[in-house]
């Protein structure tokens, strides 16, 4: 995963998006609903995120899943990297108060997703990587304290 993903990431080839808040949850993860059911070499995911920043640029989500809905609402998760081209993945944009459209909404809809994507253990890695994920974030250009400075995309939005 590091060689086929770090190398175009930090050229910025890649444009990452996150997925982890969700409708009626917010960052909660003891209240993610958005599902991962594995199915042979692949998951099938649905449901959907919310206030994706910038998430129309996406070629890749990271996304925290519910890969176990029979344990405790805190266990069951799951860290998986989606293609954004993926067939049923939707974006919508979110109109912000002052007309503009950074944050977006996906949907899933029947979603393969290859076993290879998972990042780390099923059921045990994502709000381990997730916690990561938050305190790298606050340190990189994209963090709101250095808006101004996140790198324009080498393409177009969807």
């Amino acid at each position: 995963m590091k060689e086929r993903f770090l190398p175009a990431t930090a050229n910025i080839d890649i444009w990452w998006s996150q997925g982890f808040s969700e409708p009626d949850a917010g960052s909660d993860l003891a209240s993610l609903k958005t599902s991962a059911v594995r199915d042979g070499d692949k998951y099938i995911v649905n449901g959907q995120k919310t206030w994706t920043t910038l998430g129309q640029y996406g070629d890749w989500m990271f996304n925290l899943v519910r890969t176990d809905p029979n344990v405790k609402k805190q266990a069951g998760i799951s860290f998986l990297l989606i293609d954004m081209k993926t067939p049923g993945v939707t974006v919508r944009p979110i109109q912000l108060i002052d007309g503009g459209h950074e944050v977006n909404e996906v949907f899933f809809d029947n979603v393969e997703v290859p076993v290879e994507n998972l990042v780390g253990e099923e059921n045990k890695d994502g709000p381990t990587r997730n916690s990561c994920s938050a305190m790298s974030e606050q340190a990189s250009p994209g963090s709101a304290a250095r808006r101004s400075t996140w790198p324009v995309p080498r393409h177009t939005p969807r």
